[in-house]
């Protein structure tokens, strides 16, 4: 093959970009540390909010240590029902006696022949609650059902409620009565109705007197406006539902608050072990595979997350409580056995420093010294506290994830801008190369072109001295 041909044959393009995938090793080894810095960007951003996670569960244990540990509970729940609704509420038994139910107040009009047919009288109906009046103007052509929408719609409503009511008169005949309802119960929600229309409409008929509700407690007289009774047992809510007696009863009921400390102090234990399975895997991280993707093994290892786990682990091993709690093992809270993990390269390694929780002695802390458990998480040198510093210190402004997260981004804004100049230079490169190689094969053509002619010139020249012979 001539030389023309090897260089036509080999095809300008395929040799540059032979000699283009030596050229961008340099950008190469950028892409990979590009690659290594969003492989750990990622990696943060999976901390944060495992550490999100951790802080929340820090935050539900007072909560859950604070659950009403009271339960209240009545002989009679169609007289009065009870419920515990405050941390003030006591033990003890009381007996109700309730003579009298609040009521709301209800009058109505005389009853019309048709809810939907003008009145044919006008004027002003007032309707007046304590101190407060209200007044509808009416017009000849308004009917009960445009009387009882100006009332319910007046931006001056002074707490009542407008309807109709539909009953059978004389013979099965159809009637209506415009009936207006106190919104609330009690004597103070009386409504007096007024004005010159009130008398056409003959607005005297009651319904249903207003009453307050009326009771003995443990012997005591007392009277309320309303059936809920919220003020007269602090942390406790009385529903009064029927004239009657009951006995009231709030007795002791740890049940709830020991479920939902256990449930808090599992969900704190979980959050942390969390954090440090993927601190323990950050670290393993490498091997092949991580070639295969493209990342750098040895950027891939960050100390920070070794101090974030550090921190906590310091933080919760050096509260310290009072009492019969002045530990976490104590509060059945202990170091959990080293745990061989395979991460998704294939690397073996061990988690380290995982909690596991004693629940029988955490039941026993909940039982025997609920004070001393409670001041173990919430004192000033306890778990909350100083779990929550550790935190701070971590995540606050120029703190360790703060600074390398922002390092991160900065490497990452530098190594775009150099990715950016090193292609620009590759293109000039493969332009250059083309054109060279572009050059060189015209000239091979033409130096093949001259050979060709110089070889049949020779020919010739032996093929006529051949003749002569």
């Amino acid at each position: 093959m001539s030389i023309s041909s090897a260089l036509a044959s080999g095809d300008i393009a395929a040799i540059v970009d032979k000699l283009m995938k030596l050229e961008s090793r340099p950008l190469q080894r950028l892409e990979l540390s590009r690659n290594t810095l969003d492989y750990q960007q990622k990696a943060y951003d999976s901390l944060k909010q495992l550490l999100t996670r951790y802080s929340d569960a820090l935050k539900a244990i007072s909560p859950a240590m604070n659950t009403l540990a009271l339960k209240a509970s009545s002989s009679s729940e169609g007289v009065a029902s009870i419920g515990v609704t405050g941390n003030a509420a006591t033990p003890g038994s009381h007996a109700l006696t309730i003579t009298s139910l609040a009521q709301t107040h209800q009058i109505s009009s005389a009853a019309q022949s048709a809810k939907n047919t003008a009145f044919g009288v006008g004027g002003d109906l007032t309707l007046t609650i304590g101190s407060n009046t209200m007044t509808v103007s009416i017009t000849t052509n308004d009917t009960l059902e445009t009387m009882r929408d100006k009332i319910n719609h007046s931006l001056s409503n002074v707490g009542v409620t407008a309807s109709i009511l539909a009953t059978n008169g004389a013979g099965g005949a159809s009637e209506y009565r415009l009936v207006v309802s106190a919104n609330n119960t009690g004597l103070a929600s009386k409504i007096t109705a007024g004005g010159g229309l009130a008398a056409s409409l003959d607005m005297t008929h009651e319904l249903q007197e207003a009453k307050d509700a009326a009771f003995t407690l443990d012997g005591f007289s007392v009277t309320r406006a309303s059936n809920v009774i919220t003020d007269v047992m602090e942390g406790l809510t009385i529903n009064l539902n029927a004239i009657g007696t009951a006995t009231l009863s709030v007795n002791q009921n740890t049940t709830a608050r020991d479920d939902n400390v256990k449930a808090a102090v599992h969900a704190l234990v979980d959050a942390y072990n969390a954090i440090v399975e993927t601190v323990d895997k950050n670290q393993a991280t490498g091997g092949q595979r991580d070639l295969e993707r493209n990342l750098s093994t040895s950027g891939l290892r960050d100390s920070t997350f070794g101090l974030v786990k550090n921190q906590l682990k310091s933080a919760l091993f050096q509260s310290v409580g009072e009492g019969s709690v002045l530990s976490l093992y104590q509060a059945g809270i202990t170091l959990d056995k080293e745990v061989p993990r395979v991460n998704d390269d294939g690397v073996e390694y061990y988690v380290t420093g995982r909690l596991k929780i004693d629940d029988a002695k955490l039941e026993a802390a909940l039982r025997d010294d609920m004070p001393a458990l409670e001041a173990f998480f919430e004192n000033a040198t306890g778990v909350i506290k100083k779990s929550e510093t550790a935190l701070d210190n971590l995540q606050k402004m120029g703190g360790a994830i703060d600074s390398r997260t922002k390092s991160i981004q900065s490497q990452d804004s530098e190594l775009g801008k150099r990715i950016d100049r090193e292609e620009a230079r590759l293109e000039v490169v493969r332009l250059n190369l083309v054109k060279q190689y572009a050059a060189l094969d015209t000239f091979v053509q033409k130096y093949d072109q001259l050979s060709q002619f110089l070889e049949k010139q020779f020919n010739s020249l032996s093929n006529s001295g051949s003749s002569r012979r």
